[in-house]
This record gives structure tokens, sequence and C-alpha cells, in this order.
């Protein structure tokens, strides 16, 4: 960890909130807002705190997020500055249609009027992931250059799309931008030729001393999720998605446990969409070897317990668990998706075509019985350091060149604020639909009220 993160502190700046009335700062120390849209420490947050600590002493760094969660814990322990706020995901769910744009919009325009109020003013944004917009607005309010960091490959998303096309999002975004920073060439290379200028690729890195040893690991294992010292742990971390693959892999469990009586299955990760699916199928075919305990903060520290990491996912812009799993000693077995190949063709592990499920398991059991060698090591150029002086570099040249096309902002700004309060009713009137479909007896009324046209079908 960069021993200047709380050296330069005010001694008061971890007791005052940096709003309007903030502690002084080191005059001309350019001040960096990151805006993240979770509490929780997960792949994005590991990233953006990896860098966090890295960066040079001469940017003053201040965190947006939700808060209560391991995210906000690791940044004080820096003594970073934090505040908290609510989002909404700025995507709208596939899978969930009570997130609809009017509830969106309400919700964006109360957060960026409380916000700007309030957060003093920084000379650069830093946005975490498409699923944030209020630092793009106050960015543009502000009149500062705005950096928006993706992370997902949401063109081939099953879960996640936008209100508008994804055309017209990303050139929304790219118009309240300075630079779209990618953490793939594969991300980089989905998105829509109308913003590649700005696009710029920093992979995500990693501390290797961010690992524990496979002792310690395999003791965690042992008194957390009961698993024997003597067992083979095949690993999968991700929250219950469509895209990370775990029920798509469901069918091939039962021949592979009943092959290997020594193998465990350990699935950290949120119960989010698929979990209940996941969950029956388990319970119904009376298998005890696949752990799924939910989502753990900071698991990452734990890979070294595992004897193979298996990325079930059919899309991944930049699987930081696979750094996570190489630098553990850990090798690595893989569906070719996304970004993956970037780190696997220079670390150890092997890819598998995409929509080869069947063959993804044949090498799994080959790897058990011996007959496949894979070997887990760390390739070179996905150091924590090297991330953070590309992104050093390119603050640098954002601060220098200030925010770009400053008036056409404001004016998009201005357009979602009348737009948004436009929508206010909207939003109160779906809030009202919602609570009675959670109603028994309203679900039937607003059924025939869906057949007969009067309300919109979900």
């Amino acid at each position: 960890m960069s021993p200047k993160k709380g050296v330069f502190r005010d001694s008061c700046s971890k007791f005052a909130p940096w709003l309007r009335i903030t502690p002084l700062r080191t005059p001309l120390k350019p001040s960096i807002l990151f805006v993240g849209h979770s509490p929780h420490l997960a792949g994005a947050e590991y990233s953006v705190l990896r860098l966090i600590r890295n960066l040079p002493a001469e940017f003053d760094e201040r965190v947006l997020a939700p808060g209560g969660g391991g995210f906000e814990e690791a940044i004080r322990r820096l003594e970073i500055p934090f505040a908290a706020f609510d989002p909404l995901p700025a995507l709208r769910s596939k899978h969930d249609g009570r997130r609809h744009a009017a509830l969106f919009a309400e919700r964006l325009q109360k957060n960026f009027a409380a916000l700007s109020a309030k957060i003093e003013k920084p000379d650069l944004v830093h946005s975490n992931t498409f699923h944030v917009f209020e630092g793009a607005l106050l960015a543009a309010h502000w009149g500062v250059p705005h950096l928006w960091n993706l992370r997902e490959i949401l063109a081939a998303s099953p879960s996640w799309q936008p209100f508008l096309s994804y055309e017209t999002w990303c050139r929304l975004m790219g118009s309240l931008s300075d630079a779209l920073v990618c953490n793939s060439e594969a991300l980089a290379g989905s998105l829509p030729d109308a913003v590649r200028p700005l696009v710029r690729t920093i992979h995500n890195g990693l501390n290797p001393g961010d690992i524990a040893s496979r002792a310690a690991a395999r003791a965690d294992y042992r008194a957390r999720f009961g698993i024997p010292e003597t067992a083979r742990v095949v690993l999968t971390t991700g929250n219950f998605i469509p895209e990370k693959g775990h029920r798509a892999f469901l069918p091939y469990l039962p021949t592979l446990l009943r092959e290997f009586p020594d193998l465990y299955f350990l699935w950290p990760g949120a119960h989010h969409l698929t979990y209940r699916e996941v969950r029956g199928v388990l319970d119904r075919e009376g298998i005890t070897r696949v752990i799924a305990p939910g989502h753990i903060e900071g698991f990452g520290y734990w890979m070294a317990g595992a004897d193979l990491y298996l990325l079930l996912s059919e899309t991944e812009a930049f699987p930081t668990v696979v750094l996570e799993s190489l630098v553990a000693g850990v090798p690595v077995l893989a569906r070719d998706c996304g970004g993956v190949r970037e780190i696997l063709n220079k670390g150890g592990g092997k890819l598998v075509p995409l929509g080869d499920l069947a063959l993804l398991a044949q090498n799994l059991r080959a790897f058990l019985r011996g007959e496949l060698r894979l070997q887990g090591n760390l390739p070179e150029g996905f150091s924590e350091e090297e991330m953070a002086r590309r992104y050093a570099e390119l603050y640098r040249q954002l601060l220098r060149q200030g925010c770009r096309n400053a008036d056409e902002r404001r004016a998009l700004l201005e357009d979602f604020r009348q737009g948004a309060a436009a929508l206010e009713p909207a939003a109160r009137e779906l809030r009202y639909l919602e609570t009675l479909r959670r109603h028994p007896v309203a679900r039937r009324v607003l059924r025939v009220l869906e057949r007969l046209g009067v309300i919109a079908r979900e």
C-alpha cells in the first residue's frame, strides 16, 4: 500500500465531511472525485480502491458512493474522504420490470440537486461503470473534465439494457465525457465508432500482497464452509445472474461429483436473479458439495485455497478474479469471452470456445484426472503500479485540456432537468402501480387492465 495515503491529509479531514465547508487542502493540488454505484467491495470497486491507494501524492482523492458496505470501510481506512448517496442503476434490468426510465430520471434529478448543492467542486470527476450517471451530470454542472470508466461489455449482457438504444446510450456518455476508459481491448472494441476517439484501454492491476497463502486459505475454507482439508476445490465467483453461467453448468455437476468423490464446487456471490432456480436444482438432485455462501466481502484474498478457478461466464470485460487466481498460483480454465484472452495469453490457464460447455466440462474432467496440466502464474503488465501510472498520466492530460464542449454539456444538463421534472408524475404513478402489484387481489385486477390495454404489459 502506498505510504502517502493519510500522511498529507489535514488532521481534521477524517472528522469533517467534504461538503461546502471543508478543511483547507494543499494549494494547486488537483482533486479527483471518484463516483461509484455499489456499496460492495466487488470487482469494479476493488479496482478503484487499488487505483486510489497507488496514485501519486500530487492528487487529492475523494469518493462518492453508496455507503454502509465494504467499499466505504476500505476507503475510510485509507483516510480518504467519503460521502454516501443512493443511486438507482442507470440501466434497466431485463429481469426486473420495476426499473423504469421515469423512476431512474426522478432519482437522478434528486441526487443531482442534493449533491450539487453540498459537495465541493473537484478538478476532475471519475465515474466508475455504466451504472452510475450522477458523476457525469455533476461534472457538466461544474464544467470540469469527466472520465467514464467502463467495465462491462454491455452489448453482450443478457441482464442489462439501456433505456435508449445502445449506440444512443454510448453517444450520450461520450457527449458527457472527456475520456471513456475501458478495462480491456475487447470492451473497447464493442463500443460504437462514434465514441472511438474518446476511448482508452487501461487494464486492471493487482498487488500479489493482497492474496493469502494456500495454507491460510484452506484453513478458512475448512472453518467457514466445512470443506475437508483433503478435498479438491473448484472455485467460481460471481453474483447469480445469467451471464455468470452457474445455471448453464448445472447439467454437468452430477456426473462430475459422482466421478470425483473428493470434489467440491465453491460459488461465492450474491444470491440474485438465477439463485432460486440454481438452489432448487441442487436441492432436488441432493447435491451438497456445491457451496453457495452468498456475497463475501474481500473474497479475492482467499483465492489460493482453490485447486482450479473455473470461469463459467458467457461475457466478461476483464475478470480481475482471473488475475487474483493466477497470482495465488491457482490455474484457470475459462470460457473464451471478452477480455479473458488478454490475460491468459500472457499467463497460465486454458481457454475453451464460448459456446461449448460440454468441452469445458471435458477439460475440467481431464484436469481432475491429471491428464491436463495447467499452471498458475501472474502474467507481466498487470501490476497496480502500472495501472495507477497510466491513470495518473491520463488525469494530467485531461486537467491540462480542461472540459471539452462545456456549453453543450450544460445544455444537455438543462434538458435533462426539465425532462425529469416532466416525468415526476409518471414516476409517482409507477410507484403506485408497483404497490398495487404487490397486493394479491390487486394483481388480478391489474392483469385484467393489462388485457384491456388500459395499462401497458410488463
